[in-house]
């Protein structure tokens, strides 16, 4: 099971690629960062602040289980539903 140890908004100091659409953080770019602890390992993920709304209010998310959803596969700023809705109008 994975437990957060760390979690907050941060400018981040390098690029990263958000945990939730894979679009690009820039440097000196608002994010938030969360610092998970998983069988031994720690993981550091960071997600745009418009991306960390989206979880937040995503009903199809099961935070309980260890996959959740499937990383890197929504759209930024859209929840799991929005993502999919959006990609069958297209």
């Amino acid at each position: 099971m994975s437990k957060i140890i760390e979690s907050g908004f941060v400018r981040v100091a390098k690029d990263h690629s958000c945990e939730w659409c894979s679009e690009k953080i820039n440097r000196r770019e608002n994010a938030m960062h969360s610092a998970v602890s998983s069988e031994g390992f720690i993981y550091h993920f960071y997600v745009h602040p418009e991306c960390h709304s989206a979880m937040e209010r995503d009903e199809a998310i099961d935070w309980y289980e260890d996959e959740p959803y499937e990383p890197h596969a929504q759209l930024r700023g859209k929840t799991t539903t929005e993502t999919e809705s959006d990609r069958i109008k297209a």
